[in-house]
């Protein structure tokens, strides 16, 4: 300050001049602040607004839909470090090792925040891991926080990485499986550590203490699955079973613990686990006596009528007991038996109650797991009954959807959830949806495996595409169908990634093959078209589908992962066709198309080959398909594919009386013409002229 007053003193004008630049510099300086706080601002904002976790620094961002794990998490580890324990892993499994499990058995969903179907937990005293499958990645930093790193690797690859100050290694036998277990105790021994079983799980210590509201054990009363829907009474699938026990020498007692297996065996179905069919339950099955373990509150006197409980008739005598006396029981029994069926994926524990070990054979494959997939003719006949109404309540829900984002009314995801429930329910013989509803619309259609909540739920525009994975079990059959929609202008890049979605679709439904084929010796024709242009999907082509059970029932798949459980495919399985194509942050593309399996018909009959019918009856998005990208058959293919539709869902519909969908369907089906026949058309044309002028 004294300088500039010295310097006015000496000259005025020179003075002034530099009290204006400092002025100019203040200004520009001040400026400058304000737009770093503003871009400060903004940059909190955008964390605050973002759909994924940020764990890059000390001030972790964390979005509405994470979980804070960080009390829990400390309480596991005490309890691990008070039993010496330095490495615990929890799977996703149930005592059944079901795929989808009770709400009371997400131990791996409560400790980590990730709530997809496939994962498993890897916690150390100052590290822990999750690990799941690439249709959770994405997921996994929208709901897990910064407690855990991401690993897409396998527990045995984490544990090398630790063990060298580790050596304890424990984990809760009752949800590993007898294979991984093994398998899992090799690697760890190698290491230099021990596995151990602890007694008490902790994260079951943990969720019951008080401080967290555990869900409680199902309790539902079950129902009786009759036989004009099954087709054979439990009474002949006691007898298949039985006449397969007789193939192998000494075999004399078959343990089931397989949920779906025992629901299909006795003609019952129940609703502890959500979406899926099924009850908590094991049994034994011998050459003159069934053993069945269950929670005895949900046997009622129809269940009771339905197994003869109270008859006591040889060699059908059921002896009902509780759930939890199957291990006693099993030790007794198998002690009385030359050989134990019992399956290699059932528990570590189960397996421990064989205690001669001699006397176990282990199934890679069960009788129960692959009869219940070769679906007899009544559970054909029936299922494609199921899927034609399934596809006429989404064919109305479609309809509704378009009408109303085209005319500009309000509707986000929920809605769509709620219009696809609400439209099956109208449907005879409904039971309920078959797996949670699954609404992409834009970039959520990117996650393969999307969940709507409050958090993410977006409104539908015309500007967007819509991913739309739903479906329905029915008292006649359970359906799983995919479609994607748009409802405005597509763009050509969208417009590519479907037809060669559908190209890969309809080259795989299209498909005739040897009986005694694999999927996965099938799997890449759905992807060829897709790996033509440098593009790809991650996830199996295709599951099976339970009779009024599971939705992906084994031990089929279309898929390019061998499986030491999977068959080849046979008639009267139900198998999806659903390739896919996935733009991160842009939009997704899954077409899912229900297939039976049945006999073909050639011109010779030398080889015994098999082919795919649809069951699905939802017509294609024709504005979203570039039929310059597909070939004539192709074509032909989808052209008859909606004719079927029209002589199935349309009837049905007019059956209904519901005139409205009728028309609208016959708008969405209309056959496709191709682009190159219309070149060729003018062409000949053009020769046609040209000759005619030659004449002239």
């Amino acid at each position: 300050m004294y300088y500039f007053i010295f310097l006015f003193k000496i000259s005025p004008h020179m003075g002034k001049a530099i009290l204006v630049l400092a002025a100019l510099l203040v200004c520009v300086a001040s400026c400058a602040a304000g737009k770093l706080d503003a871009a400060h601002s903004r940059h909190h904002r955008a964390r605050r607004d973002a759909a994924v976790r940020d764990c890059s620094s000390d001030e972790h961002y964390l979005p509405p839909t994470a979980t804070d794990t960080t009390e829990r998490l400390e309480a596991v580890r005490a309890l691990m470090a008070a039993d010496g324990v330095e490495i615990y892993i929890v799977p996703t499994h149930d005592p059944h090792m079901s795929e989808y499990v009770a709400d009371y058995y997400k131990r791996r969903a409560f400790i980590t925040g990730l709530k997809g179907s496939a994962g498993t937990a890897v916690i150390m005293s100052d590290k822990a891991f999750v690990l799941t499958d690439s249709r959770y990645y994405l997921q996994f930093e929208m709901e897990v926080d910064c407690n855990w790193e991401l690993a897409k690797t396998s527990v045995s690859d984490i544990i090398h990485g630790e063990i060298n100050t580790r050596d304890k290694v424990g984990l809760n036998a009752n949800t590993y499986s007898h294979s991984a277990y093994e398998s899992l105790k090799t690697d760890v021994e190698e290491m230099g550590a021990t596995l151990v079983s602890v007694d008490s799980d902790y994260i079951d210590q943990v969720w019951d203490n008080g401080d967290y509201e555990r869900p409680p054990l199902p309790s539902d009363s079950l129902d009786v699955h009759t036989v004009q829907f099954t087709g054979a009474s439990w009474h002949e699938k006691i007898d298949m079973v039985r006449d397969k026990m007789r193939e192998e020498t000494g075999v004399n007692l078959y343990v089931i613990s397989k949920l779906d297996d025992i629901a299909w065996l006795l003609n019952l179905r129940g609703s502890d686990i959500p979406y899926t069919p099924v009850f908590y339950s094991y049994m034994m099955v011998s050459f003159d006596d069934i053993w069945w373990y269950v929670d005895l509150g949900k046997v009622t006197s129809d269940v009771r009528e339905h197994l003869e409980l109270d008859e006591l008739t040889a060699p059908y005598i059921i002896y009902l007991k509780q759930y939890d006396e199957i291990f006693e029981d099993l030790e007794t029994q198998s002690a009385a038996s030359d050989k134990v069926w019992i399956s290699m994926y059932s528990s570590e524990n189960l397996y421990e109650a064989i205690t001669d070990e001699d006397k176990i054979i282990s199934l890679t494959v069960t009788p129960v797991f692959s009869m219940k997939a070769k679906k007899n003719e009544v559970e054909q006949e029936r299922s494609r009954q199921a899927h034609i109404r399934d596809s006429v309540a989404l064919i109305s829900a479609l309809h509704w959807i378009e009408m109303e984002v085209q005319s500009g009314e309000y509707v986000d995801e929920m809605m769509v959830v709620d219009i696809c429930r609400t439209k099956r329910s109208e449907q005879k013989y409904f039971r309920g949806e078959s797996f949670n509803t699954i609404v992409g619309s834009g970039p959520n259609g990117a996650i393969v495996h999307y969940k709507v909540n409050n958090e993410t739920n977006r409104q539908l525009t015309t500007d967007d595409m819509l991913l739309l994975d739903s479906g329905g079990h029915y008292w006649d059959g359970t359906t799983d169908v995919t479609r994607t929609l748009h409802y405005g202008t597509p763009t050509e890049k969208e417009k590519e990634a479907y037809t060669l979605v559908l190209k890969g679709a309809v080259e795989l439904a299209m498909t005739k093959f040897l009986k005694g084929t694999y999927g996965q010796q099938l799997d890449a024709i759905a992807r060829a078209p897709l790996w033509n242009v440098g593009l790809a999907y991650y996830h199996g082509t295709g599951h099976g589908v339970g009779y009024y059970l599971n939705i992906h029932e084994g031990p089929i798949t279309i898929s390019p992962y061998a499986s030491s459980s999977a068959e080849p495919l046979d008639t009267g399985n139900i198998i999806t066709d659903e390739p896919g194509y996935y733009e991160e942050g842009h939009f997704g593309v899954r077409l899912e198309t229900g297939l039976l399996v049945v006999q073909s018909q050639t011109k010779h009959d030398e080889a015994d080959i098999l082919e795919f019918e649809p069951l699905t009856m939802v017509p294609f998005e024709n504005k979203l398909i570039n039929t310059s990208l597909l070939t004539q058959p192709e074509i032909d293919w989808i052209n008859n594919y909606y004719d079927t539709i029209m002589d199935t869902a349309g009837e049905e519909l007019l059956n209904q009386d519901n005139q409205d969908d009728y028309t609208w369907l016959e708008g969405k089906a209309q056959h496709l013409s191709s682009s190159v026949s219309k070149r060729q058309a003018f062409s000949g044309l053009l020769i046609g002229v040209v000759i005619m002028l030659n004449v002239i």
